[in-house]
């Protein structure tokens, strides 16, 4: 009973108190170490608590480490956005242009984006991840993302990651992708893709959006790029 009691405290404090007082009170944290945010986000364990009543731009999470201990974090992000996508012509030159700057393939930037959004600049995920290529809030800021919403900024902080996640893992792709989805250290730790269905489903899903665009490139005249990377 006792329990009890004290879970419906917590929520009720959550939906009704001021920011500044949760923050004081359960010592919510607003800065994660990236590669734990997106372990952990990507593993299913950061699961939505409550969006704050007042803004309704911060959603308090809650947070499990790898020893399994469980922490509250808030997540700040901005209102989606209520204008028009852009139009796929402009999305195809950004790609390009972000592709060629890191050295990636552009089939397989155009494939990671139908995973991750299918090509919403808007989308936004119930774990907070934002844009095309799902940066979380954390993550784009420590990349030099100001905007997320807006396409180029958004595409050019994923693929600068997925260069630095190639470039982690010796030009892997299959773990550079695991490592996008999982995080690099849960890569690490199992010493290959980890068993995590979300993440198994990912790593396949791109691969195959990646082997049909490059088909479809190849149909119309393109060359075909590696970027300096190989299929584990």
């Amino acid at each position: 009973m006792w329990k009890r009691f004290m879970l419906w405290h917590l929520v009720l404090t959550l939906l009704f108190a001021p920011l500044p007082f949760l923050l004081e009170r359960y010592h919510l944290s607003t800065e994660q170490p990236v590669e734990e945010e997106i372990a952990a986000r990507k593993a299913s364990t950061l699961i939505p608590l409550v969006t704050d009543a007042h803004s309704g731009q911060q959603r308090v999470l809650v947070y499990r480490d790898r020893r399994g201990v469980f922490h509250l974090i808030l997540v700040r992000f901005p209102q989606r956005p209520t204008s028009s996508p852009p139009e796929t012509r402009s999305l195809d030159t950004i790609i390009q242009r972000q592709a060629r700057r890191y050295r990636i393939d552009p089939a397989l930037v155009k494939a990671m984006i139908l995973a991750e959004s299918h090509f919403d600049p808007y989308a936004v995920s119930s774990k907070g991840a934002q844009g095309l290529m799902q940066l979380m809030p954390q993550t784009a800021r420590l990349l030099g993302v100001a905007d997320p919403w807006d396409p180029e900024q958004n595409i050019s902080g994923g693929v600068r990651y997925l260069r630095s996640l190639l470039d982690r893992f010796q030009g892997d792709l299959t773990l550079a992708l695991a490592a996008y989805n999982a995080g690099p250290a849960a890569v690490e730790t199992w010493q290959g893709v980890p068993p995590f269905p979300e993440t198994q489903a990912y790593v396949r899903r791109v691969k195959a959006f990646y082997q049909r665009e490059q088909q479809t490139r190849k149909g119309n005249g393109y060359a075909n790029t590696t970027g300096g990377y190989r299929d584990g």
